[in-house]
């Protein structure tokens, strides 16, 4: 079973003609195909490029073909294909900063174009692929997406790697070999090389603040200023709140007998919000939208 983006489960994706674990009686043993891909492209060890702020991601794909002691093609559940980890090309040494997650408030890079049509791909299941003829069996790929994020500025060459049932290791770190998905005496050679880009800076003449009433009472009264791109080709896809949390009060003041509060909250939806009194012994509060303009 796997949870779709929702989090509810769902049957898991088995590929068409190849047995199940269950099916082949064994797990599996060794593997015909083992890739690193980017952006859909063929070449091995493209190069993609990402800002380092930590946010925006590199979608990686890894395409895997395994079979078992008999050399019959299976299909690895998807708690086998988590297992798949990537390192360092050079070293050996595991990156942790990749995620199963999509996180589509962060566009990719402008390259990653073939990405854009799938921004709510958040699953980590196995998905089919063409099938090519071969000369021993019908080759039945898999493939994963994980994504990578970086806050260095240096360029990193990933490659992936993962550990069969009887723990033997398998990895595409092998550079004595031709480069590709096809094994050569049980070692592959394929990887990705990401380039971090310096993130762009937007000062403060870059935005601009519309003020409006919210909402009022007889205890409050509400105004709310929205900030916006001066330039219409830039959106506000998110908020990073550093030193006060997100939809808490971070600058408060007395004037003219009244007690002022500054909020910051974050931009993700248009959303109802509930501000309520400071004071333990009544229980006034006031309701009113944040976001109204949200990706807009």
């Amino acid at each position: 079973m796997k949870k779709d983006k929702n989090g509810t489960h769902e049957p898991s994706s088995v590929v068409p003609g190849a047995l199940t674990n269950q099916e082949s009686g064994v797990s599996w043993a060794t593997l015909s195909w083992f890739q690193i891909t980017y952006n859909q492209r063929t070449q091995d060890n493209s190069t993609a490029h990402v800002y380092r702020n930590g946010r925006q991601q590199v979608p990686i794909t890894v395409i895997i073909e395994a079979r078992n002691a008999n050399n019959e093609i299976v299909t690895l559940e998807n708690g086998e294909l988590e297992r798949i980890s990537f390192c360092h090309y050079q070293t050996g040494i595991e990156l942790s900063t990749l995620s199963q997650t999509r996180h589509p408030e962060y566009d990719y890079y402008p390259e990653s174009t073939l990405y854009t049509s799938e921004p709510d791909r958040t699953d980590s299941s196995s998905q089919p692929i063409d099938e090519v003829k071969s000369k021993e069996n019908t080759v039945q790929r898999q493939q994963i997406i994980r994504w990578y994020t970086t806050t260095s500025p240096d360029t990193v060459r990933i490659a992936a790697s993962i550990t069969s049932p009887n723990g033997d290791t398998f990895h595409t770190h092998s550079p004595e070999v031709d480069s590709g998905g096809k094994p050569t005496g049980g070692k592959f050679n394929s990887s990705l090389t990401v380039q971090p880009q310096t993130p762009i800076v937007f000062g403060a003449s870059a935005f601009n603040a519309f003020r409006r009433d919210a909402n009022g009472n007889d205890h409050f009264d509400v105004d709310l200023y929205d900030i916006y791109f001066i330039n219409p080709q830039y959106k506000i896809r998110n908020s990073v709140h550093y030193t006060v949390q997100a939809d808490k009060w971070h600058y408060s003041w007395n004037k003219s007998d009244s007690n002022k509060v500054q909020t910051a909250y974050k931009a993700d939806r248009c959303r109802i919000v509930t501000f309520k009194t400071f004071v333990p012994t009544n229980n006034y509060s006031i309701t009113f939208y944040v976001n109204e303009f949200f990706g807009k």
